[in-house]
Order: structure tokens, then C-alpha cells, then sequence
């Protein structure tokens, strides 16, 4: 049984060679989770460690510090996405207050 095309898409059908299809690598999954932003989280960035001090719904209050241990440093106030923006390539630390 034949479906009708739907308008607007255009259908390919690709086959590949059975010697190209014997040793082409299986594609690796790729995940783009979320990043889950939590109170009290400890990242570092280069030399310099960034904690979450408050969350709202569209804002984060964080602080910028250079040792977490006496937690003196620089408190900021931005978006969750310029927020995502700074910590992009930051490591999450373990990090119990």
C-alpha cells in the first residue's frame, strides 16, 4: 500500500553499498542533557571558583571567588542564560557548605 506524499516535505530514499555499509562506524549517540542549576553549587573556571548563591525563575545571584574555603569574593547578579554563558566549560565541584 502506497501513502501519498504530504506537501511540504520532500522524501529521499538513500542506499548505501554494502562494502561502504561493512565498515562505516556505528554513530555514537550524541546526549545534550540540561544543565541542572542548584543552590549552593561550586564551579571552577579557570582560577577562579563560582558559587550559586540564589536561584529565581529567570535570575541567578552568584559569587565569584578565588578560594571557596573563606567564601570572600565578588557577589553578581544575572540571567540564567548569561549565567549558562559564564560556566560554559567550567567543572562542577563537589562541594558541601
Amino acid at each position: 500500500m502506497e501513502t501519498a506524499p504530504i506537501p511540504g516535505f520532500l522524501f529521499f530514499q538513500v542506499t548505501v553499498p554494502p562494502t561502504l555499509n561493512s565498515i562505516a562506524p556505528v554513530p555514537a549517540r550524541c546526549y545534550r542533557g540540561r544543565m541542572k542549576l542548584q543552590q549552593n553549587q561550586l564551579y571552577k573556571k579557570d582560577d577562579e571558583y563560582i558559587r550559586i548563591c540564589e536561584l529565581a525563575r529567570l535570575a541567578v545571584s552568584y559569587k565569584i571567588m578565588e578560594d571557596p574555603v573563606t567564601g570572600e569574593g565578588t557577589t553578581c547578579l544575572a540571567t540564567k542564560k548569561e549565567f549558562c554563558r559564564l560556566i560554559k566549560g567550567a567543572e562542577l565541584l563537589d562541594y558541601e557548605p
